[in-house]
C-alpha cells in the first residue's frame, strides 16, 4: 500500500470516526440502555473510566451499518436545516411587522404635528403666543378620536381572533375524525391561517402603538393643564398686586399734594413775617427774637415737608416704573 493510500485510508476512517461520535451524541439518551458499537477513537474520548474494567472485544461496523448512520446523520442535519429555516421565517415575519409598525408610527406622528400646527399654531395667525384653551381643545378631540380607534381596532382584533378559535376548532375537529386533507386543501389553509395572523399581529401592532400614542397625549394634555393652572393663579396674583400698587400710588398723590399745599401756605407765612419785619420801625427785641424762632420752626417744618414730598415723589416714581413692568409681565 502507498504513502497516499495510506492517508486516505487515515482520513476516511477520521470521516467515519466523526461521524459515528455525532452520531453518538444526538442519540445518546436512547443509546444509554443499548449497547452499540463503538469505534476506537470514540471510546477514548470518554476519558479513564473503563481503565479498571474489562475490555469487551469490538467489532468493525459493516457497510450497513455505516450506511444506516449516513442517512439518519443526514436527516436530522435536514430536519435541523427545516427549524432554522422556520425560525428565520419567523424572524423575518417578526421584524417585517416591527418595520411595518415604526414607519406606520412615524407616519401617523409627522400626521399629528400636521394637523396640531395646521388647527392650533396656523390657527393662531402665526403667533407665539398660542391660546392654552384651543391646546386644550385639540388634545381632548385627539384624545377621543384616538380612543374611538382604540375600540373599534379592538373589535377588529377579537373579530379576528374568534375567526383564527373557530378555524382552529375546525381543524382540530378534521383531525380528530381522522379527515384527510389534501395538499392543495392543507397549503391553502396554511396560506389563510398565515394572513390571519399577520393581520392579527399588524393589529396587535397598532393597538399597542394607539395605546402608547394615547397615553403620550393624555400625559401631555395633564401637564399642560397643569400648567395653565399655574399660570392662571399667578396672574391673578399679579392683578390683586397692580390694585394694590395703584391704591399706594393714589394714596402718595394725595400726600403729595396735601404736602404741596402745606408748603405753600408755609411760604406765604414766611413772606408776611418778612413784610412784617421790614414794615416795623422800630421793633422790640422780644418781638425779634419770637420772629426768628417762628421762622427757625417754619423754615423746619418747611424741610420737613420738602423731605415728606420728595419721599412720596420717590415712591410714586416707584410705584409708575413697577406698574410698568408688571404690565408688560402680564402682557
Amino acid at each position: 500500500m502507498s504513502e497516499g493510500d495510506k492517508i486516505e485510508l487515515i482520513e476516511q476512517l477520521r470521516r467515519e470516526n466523526a461521524l459515528l461520535a455525532s452520531f453518538v451524541k444526538r442519540h445518546e439518551h436512547i443509546l444509554q440502555s443499548e449497547e452499540i458499537p463503538e469505534a476506537d477513537d470514540v471510546k477514548q474520548a470518554k476519558g479513564k473510566k473503563g481503565r479498571g474494567k474489562e475490555e469487551k472485544a469490538m467489532k468493525p461496523l459493516s457497510i450497513e451499518d455505516k450506511l444506516s448512520l449516513a442517512l439518519k446523520e443526514i436527516e436530522d442535519l435536514q430536519e435541523d436545516v427545516t427549524q432554522g429555516t422556520n425560525e428565520g421565517e419567523k424572524i423575518n415575519l417578526h421584524l417585517r411587522a416591527m418595520i411595518t409598525a415604526a414607519d406606520a408610527l412615524i407616519s401617523d406622528t409627522m400626521k399629528e404635528a400636521h394637523d396640531f400646527k395646521r388647527c392650533v399654531i396656523v390657527g393662531e395667525g402665526g403667533s407665539s403666543n398660542v391660546s392654552a384653551e384651543k391646546v386644550i381643545q385639540y388634545f381632548e378631540d385627539h384624545t377621543k378620536t384616538l380612543n374611538a380607534r382604540v375600540e373599534k381596532l379592538g373589535v377588529k382584533n377579537t373579530n379576528l381572533m374568534r375567526s383564527a378559535g373557530k378555524l382552529k376548532k375546525q381543524l382540530q375537529q378534521k383531525e380528530d375524525t381522522g379527515e384527510v386533507l389534501h395538499a392543495i386543501d392543507y397549503d391553502q389553509l396554511k396560506i389563510e391561517n398565515q394572513q390571519h395572523l399577520e393581520r392579527i399581529e399588524q393589529k396587535n401592532q397598532e393597538l399597542l402603538r394607539l395605546k402608547i400614542t394615547s397615553g403620550n397625549t393624555i400625559l401631555v394634555l395633564n401637564q399642560l393643564k397643569k400648567q395653565l393652572s399655574a399660570l392662571t393663579e399667578e396672574s391673578t396674583w399679579l392683578k390683586a398686586e397692580l390694585k394694590a400698587r395703584e391704591a399706594v400710588s393714589q394714596k402718595l398723590q394725595q400726600d403729595m399734594i396735601t404736602a404741596t399745599r402745606q408748603e405753600h401756605a408755609v411760604i406765604s407765612v414766611q413772606r408776611g413775617l418778612k413784610q412784617e419785619q421790614h414794615g416795623a420801625n422800630e421793633p422790640q427785641p422780644i418781638d425779634y427774637i419770637k420772629v426768628k424762632a417762628k421762622e427757625a420752626d417754619l423754615i423746619k417744618a418747611r424741610d420737613n415737608y420738602r423731605r415728606k414730598i420728595e419721599i412720596a415723589e420717590a415712591r410714586v416714581r416707584r410705584g409708575r416704573t413697577g406698574g410698568r413692568l408688571e404690565g408688560a409681565t402680564i402682557d
